[in-house]
């Protein structure tokens, strides 16, 4: 009977892991080009 449940919370459970993989890489990609870009205008 939980079955439709674990499936459930195993799908949301897969989309934030998904999520969090894709804003932590953005994140380091988006960081350094920031910060040269800051770097170069400033220099």
């Amino acid at each position: 009977m939980n079955y439709e449940w674990d499936v459930s919370r195993a799908r949301r459970i897969r989309l934030a892991k998904i999520g969090i993989t894709f804003l932590a890489a953005t994140f380091l990609f988006a960081v350094p080009v920031w910060f040269a870009v800051h770097m170069g205008l400033a220099g």
